[in-house]
């Protein structure tokens, strides 16, 4: 949106030429300045306004048009001239940009709001609301022009900070100052004021608030979307395309309802129509191939969306860097198209690509937990990417047995020391704190994930306030981590991948804390449950607290494996349809993938803690549980096989252990 009207006639600011006449020539020259300002003859106007500052070099309203019009013939590229401009007229106003506290007269209301148009633009969005907030207490005396422009930004920006409840409030009173019973006012602000690319000023006609009526039903749909509310959503993208608004922008919104009603095929068709439409730009290009990427992901295709988010981050880039924008205010979408791209290669198995897309968005989203978390997840894939192995029987029990020694009567079955393929070796040759494919480095990940958590009281991912750094600022969320159930199902992530990083790196102690922490939230998964008692078990019996650890790994506990928090009773009702239709993303596959698996899991481990405790008869009969799967290939971890071995060893059973080597591996017979 653009103030693209001029008017020397207002009452000058503070700092402004003494004379208040304004002569006929300096009225013409305004004049002219603002007809080609509105043409978009940008350097005529300043060649204009040049003429005019000449006739009145003390007016600060002059200057500061001159500035506007100079970003704009700029291509509104020159960000750190034009930000050095508007400081140097806020000087000769006698007022500061960077203490909205300083604003106390509606003649200054234009410089402040162009301020956060440009921390809009820089992604700088904490510190234009703070100045937004200042500017909501003198709406009324604003003229109309500047209110709207100010509500709308504010919608924008709680859009941009994942704050869709407050964006709705906005619309309503946005709603009611446009289309309510307030007269409507002339637009005539006396300054201009450079604003987003998504709305044009309304035209000259009877009725000139009218155009806004369909952008704020596009944020309405846009809150409802981010509120997976999809009723909701359904009712305002229909009454978009009733208003004839079927823009590029309409049919985006369609195709992400489409998206989350599980509609996967019903979204491409509907995001083939914005190509049919018209020829898109780079960034619509580039934000149809992140679309395209993410359907392929949630069909379970990761590497046909990696070729998809490659595609539009590779187009985004050369376009942006050849047509001379590299400077522009557009880095929010590269560093989106990068976390996709990174995040599609971990679902994809290619860590290191992962892991190098992810550490570089860190420059931008610093203090998103999420990505902190994606990274560590980078980490512990490379070092086990799986653990599906352990539990394919029939091809690990050939491991069990290293070789045969003598022959005939004399033969020897020389047993493995060790079947496991975990071990992992601690850096030592570089800091932990350098980036790494390293277990250190994804402990260190999961610290700074934790640490951003830990304030989130409410439903938001805490970002700061005010202006107490620059690297809040920049810390939006990607993905949607606004409410209290998905915080919370982060966290207990978190928590459980540190327990098992910090069991990996023998911090048993650590480990155990983590466990326990995770345990004692107040809403936990089964699965995060699950394996909670499991860190927490192994924990306890590397520090010989065996009895305590018996009490984690009790298999009647065990009664689901659902990655769904469990509902307040009183919400159950009311989020059971939505649950459905908003859980049908894609899931790496994981192991144990059954209650009857992870029973097993757990009487193995049950096992174990009896055999250190010296129970083997208990552990002999918890053995004998876990043999109960029957099948060709039953989802039994071979250590089972090779603890039942030690544990009649122990008691002297030599023969039933070679009876067990000889019915799992018959070649010894």
């Amino acid at each position: 949106m653009l103030d693209k009207e001029s008017n020397p006639e207002n009452k000058l600011p503070e700092g402004s030429s003494s004379v208040a006449v304004v002569s006929e020539h300096e009225k013409q020259l305004a004049s002219s300045a603002t007809a080609d300002f509105n043409a978009g003859r940008y350097s005529s106007c300043v060649d204009t306004l040049s003429k005019l500052q000449s006739l009145r070099p003390l007016d600060a309203k002059v200057a500061h048009n001159k500035a506007v019009a100079l970003y704009y013939a700029s291509g509104r590229k020159k960000y750190d001239e034009f930000s050095k401009s508007l400081n140097d007229v806020a000087a000769r106003m006698r007022i500061k940009l960077c203490n909205p506290g300083t604003f106390d007269d509606v003649d200054h209301s234009v410089i402040f709001f162009n301020q956060a148009v440009l921390h809009y633009h820089s992604q700088q969005y904490r510190k234009a609301i703070v100045i937004l907030d200042k500017l909501f207490q003198f709406m009324e005396p604003l003229d109309e022009s500047i209110a709207r422009r100010i509500c709308l930004l504010y919608i924008e920006l709680c859009l941009c900070l994942q704050q869709p409840e407050k964006g709705i409030s906005l619309i309503m009173y946005t709603e009611s100052l446009l289309f309510g019973s307030k007269q409507q006012v002339g637009e005539a602000s006396g300054q201009k004021s450079p604003e987003k690319d998504n709305a044009t000023p309304a035209s000259e006609d009877s009725n000139p608030n009218e155009i806004y009526r369909v952008i704020l039903q596009q944020y309405t749909a846009r809150c409802m979307i981010m509120l997976k509310s999809i009723k909701a959503s359904k009712r305002e993208i229909k009454n978009l395309v009733s208003s004839g608004a079927n823009t590029t922008q309409t049919v985006f919104l369609r195709s992400q309802l489409e998206f989350m009603r599980g509609n996967y095929r019903k979204t491409v068709k509907v995001l083939n129509t914005a190509i049919g439409q018209s020829s898109l730009d780079t960034r619509l290009t580039a934000m149809y191939n992140n679309n395209i990427g993410c359907v392929q992901f949630y069909t379970g295709k990761p590497n046909l969306g990696c070729f998809y988010f490659s595609k539009a981050l590779k187009g985004y880039t050369e376009n942006r860097f050849n047509s001379g924008m590299a400077n522009n205010f557009d880095s929010r979408l590269y560093y989106q198209l990068l976390y996709n791209l990174g995040l599609q290669n971990l679902y994809a198995g290619n860590y290191a690509s992962a892991f190098d897309c992810l550490i570089e968005a860190v420059r931008f989203y610093s203090t998103n937990p999420r990505l902190w978390h994606r990274i560590a997840e980078c980490c512990v894939y490379q070092h086990k990417s799986d653990n599906a192995a352990d539990f394919q029987l029939k091809d690990r029990k050939k491991h069990m047995i290293r070789g045969t020694a003598g022959s005939g009567p004399y033969r020897k079955i020389v047993l493995s020391s060790s079947i496991s393929r975990d071990d992992y070796t601690p850096v030592t040759d570089q800091s932990t704190a350098m980036p790494a494919l390293t277990l250190e480095f994804a402990s260190l990940a999961l610290q700074n994930a934790l640490l951003l958590l830990s304030d989130s009281t409410t439903s938001v991912v805490p970002t700061g306030s005010g202006d107490e750094s620059t690297l809040v600022e920049n810390g939006t969320t990607i993905t949607s981590t606004t409410y209290a159930d998905e915080v919370a199902s982060l966290r207990n992530s978190v928590l459980a991948l540190s327990a098992y990083v910090s069991l990996c790196l023998n911090d048993t102690v650590v480990a155990l804390k983590y466990a326990d922490t995770l345990l004692a939230q107040p809403r936990v998964s089964d699965v995060h449950k699950f394996l909670g008692h499991l860190y927490a078990a192994e924990a306890l019996l590397l520090l010989d607290r065996v009895p305590d650890a018996i009490a984690h790994l009790n298999p009647d506990q065990i009664k689901d494996l659902s990655h769904m928090l469990p509902e307040l009773e009183e919400a159950k009702d009311r989020t059971k349809q939505t649950s459905e239709e908003n859980d049908k993303g894609y899931r790496k596959s994981w192991y144990p993938s059954s209650v009857s698996t992870a029973k097993v899991v757990s009487l193995y481990n049950l096992a174990v803690a009896y055999t250190l405790r010296g129970e083997l008869s208990k552990a002999t009969e918890t053995l004998r549980l876990v043999s109960v799967a029957k099948g060709p290939d039953p989802e039994i971890p071979v250590q089972a096989l090779m603890l039942a071995i030690y544990v009649q060893f122990q008691q002297g059973h030599a023969d039933l252990a070679k009876s067990i080597i000889k019915q799992h591996l018959p070649q010894y017979k």
